[in-house]
């Protein structure tokens, strides 16, 4: 284009003397218009080429955050897996621990010798066998729950001649009840249970409701009073 403007100008400057004014201007004008033609096809062949470049970086960029977007959906699936596993193991880490602490709520413990024990009196159960979880007191005869939940108690009543009635107390209240009843010299024995709800730190304990003489019999060969109990389930 530069070549033909040039030739342009030196041809109107040589031929200055010998060519008109106007056909000068009129070469001019044709290389003007060539020129902006050429420049015109040059733009646009640029545009075209701009154009292409974005639309190529711009489904680059597409396929790229299509591919972060999966990528994303993939991490949360994970983390919610990972939520989902921590929650089962800390479930189970629980019901273990409850499992473990339902077997160590357990005790049995017995008396020896005669006792004489009078109406509305506790029975002391002076020898513990078991005490997990040391709710049982060895001076008062009483228990108290670690933990609240389900209980099983049982307790033992031996009796030499006559009858001889007792009762589970929980917090004051009567809640089981057994009598050891004989006529002859024959020795009565009377076994009672009682599954119960009871609060942590509920006192409970055994005592004598009524009975003919307060001589309770202890004997290691033959039969003795006991009184024991276990947590079910919390």
């Amino acid at each position: 284009m530069m070549s033909i403007l040039c030739v342009s100008v030196v041809l109107c400057g040589v031929a200055a003397d010998t060519i008109a004014g106007p056909r000068c201007e009129a070469l001019e004008e044709r290389v003007q218009a060539i020129i902006k033609k050429e420049t015109e096809v040059v733009r646009k062949e640029l545009e075209t080429q701009w154009n292409a470049f974005i639309h190529e970086a711009s489904e680059v960029t597409r396929n790229e955050i299509e591919v972060l977007r999966k990528e994303l959906e993939m991490l949360r699936q994970e983390n919610m897996l990972l939520h989902r596993m921590y929650n089962a193991q800390t479930t189970e880490k629980e019901l273990h621990v409850k499992r473990q602490h339902t077997q160590s709520v357990a005790f049995h413990a017995y008396q020896s010798g005669e006792k004489c024990i009078h109406d509305m009196q506790a029975f002391v159960y002076e020898h513990v066998l078991l005490n997990n979880g040391n709710g049982y007191k060895a001076f008062d005869g009483i228990f108290e729950p670690p933990v609240g939940g389900v209980y099983v108690f049982t307790w033992t009543v031996v009796k030499n001649h006559d009858w001889y009635a007792t009762e589970l107390v929980v917090d004051g209240v009567s809640r089981g009840v057994t009598i050891a009843d004989n006529n002859d010299d024959a020795i009565a024995v009377s076994t009672a249970i009682a599954v119960l709800y009871v609060r942590a730190g509920a006192h409970i304990f055994v005592r004598r409701s009524n009975g003919a003489g307060c001589q309770v019999l202890n004997r290691d060969d033959l039969a003795r009073n006991s009184f024991s109990g276990w947590l079910l389930y919390p």
